[in-house]
């Protein structure tokens, strides 16, 4: 079986569910969940959506060199950074790092001053590539970062200089896409003060647990759902009500089809 079909088997499964999802879904909620670009989509309508004190960071590729725009509601500036394989070269030493966790406690336990060291000095020289060439034009509070390629996989707040972080300077959430954004910037917020809060916890993660609860210490009006009490399917509908909440937060072991990321999926067992 060729790599080509071992995708499509994998991805398939979790098309069909989100297809059948859609289908089973009012008309007006499939509409919401549609994300494709209207013909009409302008840059004038992006920053239109943007909201006051928010840039949006956008990274693409043009040949080898990688670019950012950044835009706010009044401007939008193009700004050359780096060279993509420079860049990758970093993103594959950071998840080596990350990857030794799954070689256990005692492993790292043993060995974490040199792993944090050793991931601090990766976060510092991706900082240096990614954000240092456009922290002058970043004159913003918050910061909504549009990956691209292999950035998908890169935590931008922990980005860091010094002792600073990213996410110390700025606060900072992600989007796929400039239109998809844009789009979400034009629902309606819900008039129901409440957060929904899933946690999975498990031996990959243990951490989960200790994440939620501090997470629903701070929302507004908590609902908290903790492994399978209560059931995954009540969640799951709750969830998928637009109108359910004001903030969503989920916490649980992923898996990601690097041939297909949009198909990864989320373990909620």
């Amino acid at each position: 079986m060729n790599a080509s079909s071992v995708c499509n088997n994998r991805r398939n499964p979790v098309e069909n569910e989100l297809l059948r999802a859609l289908r089973e879904s009012p008309p007006h909620e499939r509409e919401n969940a549609t994300l494709e670009a209207p013909a009409d989509f302008s840059l004038a309508k992006l920053q239109t959506a943007l909201p006051s004190g928010t840039a949006l960071v956008e990274y693409y590729s043009a040949g080898d060199r990688l670019v950012a725009a950044v835009v706010t509601r009044e401007t939008i500036e193009i700004i050359p950074l780096t060279i993509v394989s420079r860049v990758a070269h970093w993103l594959h030493l950071l998840r080596f790092q990350f990857s030794k966790f799954r070689m256990g406690n005692a492993y790292t336990q043993r060995f974490q001053q040199s792993m944090l060291r050793a991931t601090w000095g990766h976060l510092e020289t991706l900082y240096g590539e990614l954000i240092l060439p456009l922290r002058a034009h970043l004159r913003a509070r918050h910061l909504v970062f549009v990956p691209h390629g292999p950035l998908h996989s890169l935590p931008f707040h922990a980005l860091r200089i010094g002792d600073e972080y990213l996410g110390d300077a700025y606060t900072i959430s992600y989007a796929p896409s400039a239109t998809v954004f844009a789009l979400c910037q034009q629902k309606a917020a819900s008039e129901k003060r409440t957060s929904l809060i899933l946690g999975i916890p498990d031996e990959r993660a243990p951490q989960i647990l200790t994440e939620v609860e501090s997470v629903a210490a701070l929302l507004p009006r908590p609902d908290l759902f903790i492994g399978n009490r209560p059931p995954r399917k009540s969640f799951v509908r709750r969830a998928w009500r637009p109108d359910c909440c004001t903030s969503r937060h989920t916490a649980c072991t992923a898996r990601i089809i690097r041939c297909s990321p949009a198909s990864g999926w989320a373990t909620v067992t």
